[in-house]
């Protein structure tokens, strides 16, 4: 743990940026197959996503988490946004497992397209917001320039 403490902001911004391309590639290729309506292969490529996201959301909390934190005025803030939207985003996952299991596939379809919109959606805004590189910087002090 105090090695991902020890990583400059830049560098957890490059990984966690990595990852979401990483996300976003997995979920075009599901959107794709979710036309296809192969329910087979939706279901393996969901539990694929759904394996990683949580993987992902776990290494923001290692390494995204204690950077915010510190960051500025507004780092607990941001912590605590991350940590609701985690913690919605694991239930909805274990929600859409147990529609699975159920073989409930039309209400797991729909929470998978609604899932996925949603994604999109809270990426770009963490993007802009936590992982914005006017945030995430290696010198937390930003010195203006004066011409006076």
């Amino acid at each position: 743990m105090e090695v991902f403490r020890s990583l400059a902001p830049s560098i957890v911004r490059q990984i966690v940026l990595e990852e979401h391309a990483q996300i976003r590639a997995k979920m075009s290729n599901l959107e794709m197959l979710l036309a296809s309506k192969n329910e087979e292969m939706i279901v393996k490529f969901s539990r694929e996503l759904f394996y990683y996201f949580i993987k992902h959301i776990e290494h923001e909390e290692q390494i995204l988490r204690p950077v915010l934190k510190d960051i500025d005025s507004w780092g607990d803030v941001r912590v605590s946004r991350m940590n609701k939207e985690h913690q919605e985003q694991r239930k909805l996952l274990t929600d859409m497992e147990l529609l699975l299991t159920q073989n409930n596939f039309a209400e797991f379809n729909q929470k998978l397209r609604d899932f996925l919109s949603d994604l999109k959606i809270d990426m770009e805004q963490e993007e802009a917001d936590c992982l914005n590189p006017d945030v995430l910087k290696d010198d937390p002090i930003t010195v203006g320039t004066y011409t006076g």
